[in-house]
């Protein structure tokens, strides 16, 4: 009997009680069907109107195809964030879980720019447009980082296999495991500020910034386009990747700071009073978005 379906129905049903009974043990039977291996099999799957081919033996995958979304929280704040005609940078966009509903959310008019580097993922990500019949994206195989127009060689990780293993130990440091599931990819560099000049971009209203410990990087090659445009930006901090990458958060929280942005609960949109507080709350290999934006609160 394939359970799939229902299970899918059952945990999206689940999310949405204002109470949830029995938490712990149903996350751990979840979690035991996912790590199951007769699971893992390619699935075509329509969410809100958009049809993706998932692989369920991935993090990801499994996500959108069981809960509806990767990263619901971060799911419904671009769903309030994002507006029609909006200019929109996916950095780190891995399938798309992300770049497609964006790319619906701000229309005919609007443009999603999709920068993926690594080449599966880019390839799932072409995969998943061809299923749809979107005008609004384009891909762009680059890095963006601190450097310009550089070519070289980085450990990318984009696959997340559904496992019982752990990729970050006890002290905070990412395991030997963790970097053997990264790809070594021939990448071309690029800042965005170089992209924005190149492409001679006029706006550029909303970001969603996830590269497991380069935010860092990115933010540097970025600081004239913050100026210029102030987008808002959905940001991930992971102290243990971004210290995998020789980053200091709270030096990038301050030249945030510097630009205007404040910091912003993901879920709820309240202030955070403290960054550096709530950083330091943050478990060994455990990560949470956040939305900056430069003056106004986001709505």
């Amino acid at each position: 009997m394939n359970l799939a379906s229902p299970i899918a129905f059952l945990v999206k049903v689940y999310r949405r009680l204002p109470y949830k009974p029995f938490k712990a043990l149903l996350i751990k039977l979840y979690w035991k069907y996912l790590t199951a291996s007769k699971n893992h099999r390619m699935a075509i799957k329509k969410i809100d109107g958009i049809r993706y081919e998932l692989d369920l033996s991935e993090l990801i995958d499994s996500g959108m195809f069981y809960e509806g979304a990767r990263e619901p929280n971060t799911a419904n704040a671009l769903t309030r964030l994002a507006k029609p005609g909006n200019v929109v940078f996916d950095i780190g966009a891995n399938v798309g879980s992300h770049t497609l509903p964006l790319a619906k959310l701000v229309g005919p008019e609007g443009m999603v720019y999709a920068f993926e580097p690594v080449v599966w993922a880019h390839k799932k990500l072409e995969r998943n447009m061809e299923l749809n019949s979107f005008k609004n994206i384009r891909l762009v195989p680059v890095a963006l980082s601190d450097q310009e127009q550089t070519h070289g060689t980085e450990q990318f990780r984009a696959s997340f296999k559904i496992s019982k293993q752990t990729d970050v130990g006890a002290d905070g440091k990412l395991t030997q495991n963790w970097w053997e599931a990264c790809d070594k990819v021939n990448v071309v560099f690029d800042t965005m500020d170089a992209f924005t000049q190149k492409n001679k971009l006029s706006r550029l209203d909303l970001i969603k910034l996830d590269v497991d410990g380069y935010e860092g990087k990115v933010i540097r090659g970025a600081k004239n386009t913050l100026e210029r445009f102030k987008p808002i930006i959905l940001m991930e901090i992971a102290p243990s990747w971004a210290k995998a990458r020789g980053e200091n958060l709270s030096e990038i929280t301050k030249d945030l700071g510097k630009l205007g942005y404040r910091f912003f609960d993901e879920e709820d949109f309240s202030e955070i009073d403290d960054i550096e507080c709530l950083i330091e709350s943050i478990l060994p290999g455990a990560s949470i978005n956040v939305i900056l934006a430069a003056g106004l609160k986001p709505e």
